[in-house]
């Protein structure tokens, strides 16, 4: 997985999976379309952003497989795709929204807490009041302000 982690550096929210995702179906569609005087590289600079071509090409570049057959690459990019969909998802329910910052701090905890990857799916419910609800494989952790009240006016018996 260490080949790819410059392609899921970036990836926090489940929407940037989505991103990255309509990035390698570009790119594939775009492998067949390349004309004869362009290269690889060329073309995939005229469609993402010069940082994001880079990346492509050097991960693509990494096989040692011949990265101008266009049928090569499309098998490449397919196994960076199915890596990115097996990322396991956290369901965080926010008592309000949070910069992007903020959510990539938090990212990068939970991360390190769980020892491995994940991608949020951020949710904002201003009934928690505060604090957080958390999803992830079954496992349900309500740190929410709104559950502490009601904690308070009516204790466990």
């Amino acid at each position: 997985m260490n080949d790819v982690l410059s392609f899921f550096e970036g990836l926090i929210l489940v929407s940037d999976r989505e991103k990255l995702i309509d990035q390698i179906e570009m790119v594939r569609r775009e492998i067949f379309a390349v004309s004869n005087s362009e290269t690889l590289e060329q073309t995939l600079k005229k469609q993402l952003s010069e940082s994001r071509a880079k990346e492509f090409f050097l991960y693509l570049s990494k096989y040692k497989k011949n990265i101008y057959d266009g049928h090569i690459i499309e098998e490449i990019l397919e196994s960076l795709r199915g890596k990115a969909m097996d990322l396991d998802v956290v369901r965080l329910s926010l008592a309000i929204d949070m910069s992007r910052s903020e959510i990539s701090e938090l990212h990068t905890k939970l991360t390190e807490q769980l020892n491995q990857r994940v991608l949020l799916d951020v949710h904002i419910e201003p009934s928690l009041l505060g604090g957080l609800r958390l999803e992830y494989n079954g496992v349900y952790l309500d740190l929410s302000l709104s559950t502490r009240i009601k904690g308070m006016i009516q204790p466990s018996r």
